[in-house]
């Protein structure tokens, strides 16, 4: 992680543009998609209403001439809780979908397979029949490929990993007394550094599991119970992210509005503790991929753009409208794309700290 120095963005320029892009439904989840363009970033955004009318729309946002257009849209969907992007090419989109079963009150998944050239090509695989109750997440597990896949579901009550679309492992919650709302699921990812280990939130604390040794036991449900850090947050813990450059480092954010740093080799504390500046619950938190001092925290008041400097926590950009969910271009270190209910925003990176990371 570089040092900056302090003063090279405390006059950072305040006319930034933001580009808005008009959806006609309100939405949930936002996910980027590759681009065969360095100059045009490619995002999928699923509406969620109660309807069977609902929309997946792929639009492109052309950095040359500061305009997002339609690429493609898929029509008269069930609610869309989450889209994840499942290995996608520059020619061709596969992304995977949960659909909410109205009648059912359940999820379920589908696989959209889409081509660039041909915008009227979409694919739509169901994955098994399963209906997720309570759904939370969906998570992909970026060491898998489209011809060896991973991919993992999280509900309330259990966590469940598919290989190849088929369940190979599943956890389930450990009710203390029989108490229905301690020990819950929330959040999950694979680590990126490591193919064995996953990392998922129970209440206020996390579990990192070894996938290895779960899959030499013979039972059909595991139990995760015992936590490897201690409850810090004085809350649910809303997202986790590894860092993508550093092993062994993952942020947490929750109900609490801290931001915690936690080296996996040593749980028993977090490393550092920051203020976000949320006034309410922080719901995604995402490192840049290039410069991962670099973060974006999303939640019900609004985003922000962070900088970790000097051990600590500066906001760069604020932004106070409340905000569904937050991504970084697929392509792009210095481009994100936030979804405000109807509508998507484009943000660039401050000029001031954009020179400063490449000086």
């Amino acid at each position: 992680m570089q040092i900056l120095n302090p003063s090279a963005y405390q006059n950072i320029n305040k006319s930034e543009e933001n580009i808005f892009y008009a959806l006609k439904k309100n939405s949930r989840s936002l996910v980027p998609v590759p681009s065969d363009n360095s100059k045009k970033h490619r995002f999928c955004v699923g509406t969620f209403e109660n309807s069977d009318t609902n929309q997946l729309e792929i639009v492109s946002f052309d950095e040359e001439s500061s305009t997002i257009s339609q690429e493609t849209v898929v029509n008269n969907l069930l609610p869309v809780n989450q889209i994840s992007d499942f290995y996608s090419t520059e020619n061709e989109t596969h992304l995977l979908v949960s659909f909410t079963n109205l009648s059912e009150k359940g999820s379920f998944l589908s696989l959209l397979t889409y081509k660039s050239d041909n915008s009227n090509s979409h694919n739509f695989t169901s994955i098994g029949d399963k209906l997720f109750k309570k759904f939370k997440q969906l998570s992909v597990d970026p060491h898998s490929t489209l011809n060896s896949t991973r991919f993992s579901i999280i509900t309330t009550d259990s966590l469940h990993i598919y290989s190849n679309y088929k369940e190979e492992l599943k956890y389930s919650c450990d009710r203390e007394g029989g108490n229905q709302y301690s020990n819950n699921y929330f959040v999950g990812k694979f680590d990126p550094h490591n193919k064995d280990l996953f990392t998922v939130s129970i209440d206020n604390y996390f579990n990192t599991i070894d996938l290895r040794q779960t899959q030499e036991k013979s039972s059909d449900s595991n139990k995760v119970c015992s936590s490897t850090s201690v409850g810090y947050h004085s809350g649910i813990i809303l997202d986790i992210n590894y860092n993508p450059n550093v092993p062994n480092e993952l942020v947490t954010v929750g109900e609490d509005t801290i931001l915690l740093v936690w080296d996996l080799r040593n749980t028993l504390k977090p490393v550092k503790s920051f203020s976000t500046g949320h006034g309410h619950w922080v719901k995604k938190v995402l490192h840049n991929s290039f410069h991962d001092h670099l973060l974006l925290t999303s939640g019900s008041n609004g985003s922000y753009l962070h900088m970790i400097n000097r051990g600590k926590l500066d906001n760069i950009t604020t932004k106070s409208t409340s905000c569904k969910d937050i991504c970084w271009s697929h392509d792009d270190a210095w481009i994100y794309c936030s979804l405000l209910n109807n509508n998507l925003r484009i943000d660039t990176v401050p000029r001031d700290i954009k020179h400063s990371l490449l000086s």
